[in-house]
């Protein structure tokens, strides 16, 4: 009997896989294998995703064997991941971060001399004239699918784009600017931001960028005010982030008469800076579904500010700020005066990690995820931090259950006798056991009393082990340091675990004057 052509490539397609994966067959015999589903039903999705995929996977091997690449293998996946977005751009959440990475980061190098041992000087040219070609055909390739696939996808790479503004090929620096123009033109509520950040900055050549996009803005007579609008909210964000508080006289904690806080500036079609503002929502799969596909959640605006601002008691001293948004809700903003922009690109990495957890079923099950908030740069030297409400550090309810006078708590003390008093084992071994019996466990006093239902007890406890357990396993994956109990807090509500400030990553701890071994 005939067989359609979608379930003959659905088998061929499992088929190719398994040759890859159980590396029966012949890198070139694969090849072929592709090719041929991709003839049978040029239409579908799938076998361009897995394609684009295998030559990455195939891309790494080489690369593990010493092998000095051309850029080939980087154009033949970025190639094919790009037709399967222009088929069904489902997936673009999981690999368009991969063909970003591999595009400018091969543009990259063919744009700086390679530095090849022992090699003759025929060979090195014809490298370096095969890499240069490379780079054009994957610039081609870029430039043709962002103007066949939807604007939208490009979002969800909007901070890795930022970040190579200044890129060394000129290619792939106009391909990013016109990316980020477009965006900012189809979605200015959330991209101008980012705009109005790169005027901002203190870099200029990052801020000589940043007006070329404006004068275009204006040019096309697209979002004049609401850009005017984004560049005085960023100055003005910035004046309260880099404010010494010693020099603000009184305790009046007033917007206007502390920082002269232009507050005509609002209320503005700007979104309000938070994360269920500014994250994407995830495509669906697309092809045979009869919905139309939206971006964005509806947008929160700012309408006001409140007069009132915060200053926490913290060594950066960082104020509060709250917006009244166009929905009549509050939502808290942090002003703080610190190079936020590795918190950013954590968050970026924790929400990828809480979108795969609830794509997989079983974790699904389990409720597995990561709570994650905003984090905008205004400058290299200071941000926004959205403040996460219903929230409480773990510092605060142990120092509320340890408040008792019995409890005589004096950490420089203690630290300077474990470190110069207690010399042998058995001492800090006593020592250890005194401090242990004296703070018995009280934790799971605080579940009882906030969640004094069964139900709800039963399931806050088992939000917070797991919560716990994957931050722990994240913490793990990126050498997250300074878990001290004022970066740890609890979601008064469910039960979740949340983790804040992320300075110290990458085993950066380890590295400290006094290292962390835990």
């Amino acid at each position: 009997p005939d067989v359609d052509p979608r379930s003959a490539a659905t088998v061929l397609l499992k088929y190719t896989e398994w040759l890859d994966l159980s590396n029966n067959s012949s890198s070139s015999r694969v090849i072929e294998q592709y090719q041929e589903i991709l003839k049978l039903d040029p239409s579908w999705d799938e076998p361009f995703y897995s394609f684009g995929l295998y030559y990455s996977r195939l891309l790494e091997r080489k690369n593990e064997e010493g092998y000095v690449t051309t850029g080939r293998f980087e154009y033949q996946s970025i190639y094919f991941f790009l037709q399967a977005f222009e088929r069904n751009p489902s997936k673009v959440r999981e690999n368009l971060p991969k063909v970003v990475t591999f595009w400018l980061n091969f543009t990259s190098n063919a744009a700086s001399p390679i530095d090849l041992e022992e090699d003759p000087e025929d060979l090195d040219s014809k490298i370096v004239t095969s890499r240069v070609s490379s780079a054009d055909d994957i610039c081609k390739a870029i430039g043709e699918a962002f103007e066949r696939c939807p604007t939208y996808i490009w979002y969800s790479v909007l901070t890795q784009l930022l970040s190579r503004l200044l890129h060394p090929f000129s290619k792939s620096a106009r391909l990013i600017e016109k990316i980020i123009l477009q965006l900012a033109i189809d979605f200015p509520r959330h991209v101008l931001w980012y705009i109005a950040v790169l005027l901002n900055s203190k870099t200029r050549e990052r801020r000589a960028i940043g007006t070329k996009l404006v004068k275009k803005i204006v040019s096309l007579k697209s979002h004049v005010n609401l850009m005017d609008t984004a560049e005085l909210l960023t100055k003005e964000f910035t004046k309260v982030c880099i404010a010494d508080m010693k020099k603000v006289s009184g305790n009046s904690r007033d917007l206007v008469t502390d920082f002269n806080f232009k507050m005509k500036t609002v209320p503005t079609a700007l979104a309000v800076p938070i994360r269920t503002n500014l994250e994407m929502v995830s495509p669906a799969v697309l092809l045979g579904s009869k919905g139309t596909y939206t971006p964005f959640r509806d947008v929160v605006s700012i309408y006001k500010f409140h007069n009132k601002y915060k200053v926490f008691s913290s060594l950066k001293r960082p104020k509060q700020v709250n917006i009244i948004g166009s929905d009549g809700l509050a939502y808290g903003i942090m002003c703080k005066e610190e190079d936020v922009r590795q918190d950013n690109q954590y968050m970026q990495f924790a929400t990828t990690m809480d979108f795969l957890l609830k794509k997989d079923v079983e974790s699904r099950k389990r409720q597995l995820g990561i709570t994650t908030y905003s984090v905008l740069s205004l400058r290299e030297d200071c941000g926004l931090i959205e403040i996460v409400p219903n929230v409480v550090t773990l510092r605060s309810i142990l120092i509320n259950k340890y408040g008792s006078s019995k409890y005589d708590v004096n950490m420089r003390r203690d630290y300077n006798l474990w470190t110069h008093d207690l010399t042998t084992k058995r001492q800090k071994r006593q020592f250890y056991d005194e401090k242990k019996a004296l703070f018995d466990p009280q934790l799971y006093k605080w579940f009882l009393e906030t969640f004094p239902d069964p139900i709800n007890w039963f399931d806050a406890r088992n939000r917070y082990t797991r919560s716990y357990a994957v931050m722990a396993m994240v913490g793990h994956i990126v050498g997250l340091g300074d878990r001290h109990c004022e970066n740890i807090l609890l979601d008064v509500e469910t039960g979740n675990i949340l983790h804040v400030d992320f300075d110290c990553l990458f085993e950066k701890g380890k590295t400290l004057p006094t290292p962390e071994i835990v």
